[in-house]
C-alpha cells in the first residue's frame, strides 16, 4: 500500500496533467453528446407530431366515408344542409368540428416545430 501511495506522490505531475487532458476532452465530448442527443428527441418529437396528425387526418377521411351521404367531403355530391334530418346535421357537424381541430392542430405542431423541419415541411 505504501508502494502505491509513494508511486502516486512521485508521479503526481503525471496525473494532474491527465486530469487536465480529460477534462479538456470529457467536456467537449459530453457537450457533444448532449446537443446530438437533444436534436435526435425533436427530430423523433416533430414526426411523431406529424405522424399523428396524419392518422387523424385518416380516421377524419374513414369517417366521412362512413358517411357520404352528410357531404362533408372536399366534392359535393348535391345535398342541401336543409335535407338532412336534424341528427344528420349534427353528425355533420361534428365531422367539420373534427376536421377544424385537426387543421389547428396541424397548425400548432407546424408552426412549433425547428425551422428545418419547418422549411422540409413547407417545399414538400
Amino acid at each position: 500500500m505504501q508502494a502505491i501511495y509513494a508511486l502516486l506522490i512521485d508521479n503526481k505531475d503525471l496525473l494532474e496533467a491527465l486530469s487536465y487532458m480529460a477534462a479538456l476532452l470529457g467536456i467537449p465530448i459530453f457537450l457533444f453528446t448532449f446537443i446530438s442527443n437533444i436534436r435526435r428527441e425533436r427530430r423523433e418529437a416533430d414526426m411523431n407530431a406529424f405522424a399523428e396528425a396524419d392518422a387523424r387526418y385518416h380516421d377524419w377521411n374513414m369517417a366521412i366515408m362512413s358517411y357520404p351521404h352528410l357531404d362533408v367531403s372536399w366534392y359535393q355530391n348535391g345535398v342541401r344542409r336543409n335535407d338532412l334530418s336534424p341528427e344528420e346535421r349534427h353528425q355533420q357537424d361534428l365531422l367539420f368540428e373534427i376536421l377544424t381541430r385537426i387543421i389547428e392542430r396541424a397548425f400548432l405542431v407546424y408552426r412549433m416545430s425547428s425551422s428545418s423541419v419547418r422549411h422540409t415541411q413547407w417545399s414538400g
